[in-house]
């Protein structure tokens, strides 16, 4: 805001104006000339002193009062939708889907509008916590208040889903929903699918898209005789902002591209934007020999991701503490050979996938 000062010397001398806001948090001012602007910072009321002075020090002043409206805070854009199982939960940072005008704190507080399907919570101030109870829907209302408890909310749906069946695959000699790359030579037979890669260094693939969350992903799958140098897993592409993170979960022989020893039979490890995180690793007698099969169990539910092997838990994540995703929108079967390994085939007797669908 803007004005002129109304102050004038009777001897017609040039005046020097000033101004002093009682309060620098609430209101600021700047002289101009005559001009005076006051610019409010913060809620509340302050006063702003106008000091006119001549040449030879006779001065005079003026308050001005001024008061700063507390305006509320605003919504910006819209909370995604969770879905998650019973007993499961889903997180959100909803920090920046609010903003103060007047730049206070703001405190939040979350509800839901049907307590025995879901509960809501904020955690560290700033995380919305909404946890499934029951199968079902409900709403869920995140509230920001100032410190003046004027307020702004936004609402987001969330579903308590059972798992279901996206796919099974028996291997019946059918190119079905799979998509293979063209680094990959396949052949079905039998109730088989046998996979390799015939261009070095690449992947054998095959994959198709889902976009679930809340998934099981299993296999019975094994390395053929005289391929013990071999990996055979499964991999799931996950989508964040326009990265895409990659989880492996494979059984066979591990060389150094994957950053893991070379003894372990079984893995996990994390890719995304040409980084691979250390994983986890290691050798159990759960995990067959070459020429066997072996049914391989991967999970991400309720924050935490497994992977067994003929019913032994091999390993436990926390994909919370690692901020891994647990969203698949590609289900992937991959083999792989070390130093350009291209005469060795994977083996797949069946796969299947349980999930809620992702929002």
């Amino acid at each position: 805001m803007e004005r002129g000062v109304c102050f004038r010397d009777p001897e017609g001398e040039t005046l020097t104006i000033t101004g002093v806001s009682s309060d620098e948090e609430i209101v600021g001012v700047q002289v101009f000339g005559t001009i005076y602007r006051v610019r409010g910072l913060s809620p509340g009321v302050a006063t702003i002193t106008l000091r006119a002075e001549d040449p030879d020090g006779g001065a005079v002043s003026v308050d001005v009062p001024v008061r700063v409206p507390n305006r509320p805070p605003l919504a910006l854009g819209s909370i995604p939708g969770a879905r998650m199982l019973i007993g499961g939960s889903a997180r959100a940072a909803i920090g920046g889907y609010f903003v103060d005008p007047d730049r206070q704190p703001l405190t939040f507080s979350a509800a839901s509008d049907d307590l025995a399907v879901v509960s809501a919570a904020i955690e560290d101030s700033t995380t919305l916590i909404v946890r499934g109870l029951a199968l079902g829907e409900a709403t869920v209302t995140v509230i920001a208040t100032d410190p003046g408890e004027l307020t702004a909310s936004l609402d987001l749906h969330a579903e308590v889903l059972e798992p279901e069946l996206v796919f099974r695959d028996n291997m019946d000699a059918d190119v079905g929903d799979w998509s293979f790359n063209e680094h990959t030579m396949y052949r079905f037979g039998d109730g088989y699918l046998q996979m390799g890669n015939h261009d070095p260094y690449y992947l054998g693939s095959a994959e198709r898209t889902v976009d679930v969350t809340e998934w099981e992903y299993s296999a019975s799958m094994g390395i053929e005789e005289g391929d013990e140098q071999y990996t055979t897993g499964l991999w799931s592409y996950a989508p964040i902002g326009s990265t895409v993170i990659r989880l492996w979960a494979s059984i066979g022989y591990a060389d150094t591209f994957y950053h893991q020893a070379p003894e372990a039979n079984w893995r996990i490890f994390y890719y995304c934007c040409n980084t691979t995180e250390p994983g986890l690793f290691g050798n159990s007698e759960a995990v067959g020999t070459v020429g066997e099969l072996t049914e391989l169990v991967w999970t991400s539910r309720n924050g935490v991701m497994t992977l067994a092997a003929g019913g032994t838990i091999l390993a436990t994540v926390d994909l919370v503490a690692r901020d891994w995703p647990n969203i698949m929108e590609v289900a992937r079967l991959v083999t792989y050979g070390p130093d350009g390994t291209t005469d060795a085939f994977g083996v797949f007797d069946w796969v299947e996938l349980w999930a809620i669908p992702a929002y």
